[in-house]
């Protein structure tokens, strides 16, 4: 966790800050420094969260996530969870996403909404993906999603890409 940092949003605002996430007196540091505006007594910690990133990064390359290994990093971020609950969320379509990468089976991201799950942690989503962007992983599926073959013989479909992209 070394270079962790801490980030926030609020009423549309975003900060950061960049320590080392093993050192009690630095994360103490950069709380006090994220949250100086903020009346910290006030607030209510059952209406917010904590957004929690790690970035993970070889300088020049790019670091994926294997398929096999997604029991291992939930197991390691949900310690509480059995290895029947991980695999139970692996396995169920609404709470775990896929998201392959480039074609290659073995190389995908994935999202895992995992608060019925964590347990004691309080974690309630997960996020392991990597920063080099293709058009298989959208939130929001829109033009460049992955499109199904049924749809280049449409005309309407056809005609909307046009005017999207003429536009």
């Amino acid at each position: 966790f070394k270079d962790a940092y801490f980030g926030h949003e609020l009423r549309g605002t975003k900060g950061a800050t960049i320590h080392n996430g093993r050192d009690e007196d630095e994360r103490r540091l950069a709380m006090d420094d994220l949250f100086e505006h903020a009346d910290v007594d006030s607030l209510d910690p059952g209406q917010g969260h904590v957004d929690v990133t790690l970035t993970i990064s070889v300088p020049g390359h790019i670091v994926t996530w294997r398929e096999s290994s997604y029991h291992e990093i939930l197991s390691h971020l949900m310690p509480a969870a059995s290895a029947l609950q991980i695999s139970r969320l692996i396995n169920n379509k609404t709470q775990f996403r896929l998201d392959r990468a480039l074609q290659i089976k073995e190389f995908a991201g994935f999202r895992a909404t995992t608060t019925k799950y964590a347990g004691a942690q309080s974690l309630s989503y997960v996020q392991a993906y990597y920063t080099e962007k293709n058009v298989t992983y959208s939130l929001n599926p829109g033009v460049f999603r992955r499109r199904q073959a049924k749809e280049l013989s449409q005309k309407e479909t056809e005609d909307r890409m046009i005017k999207i992209w003429t536009s």
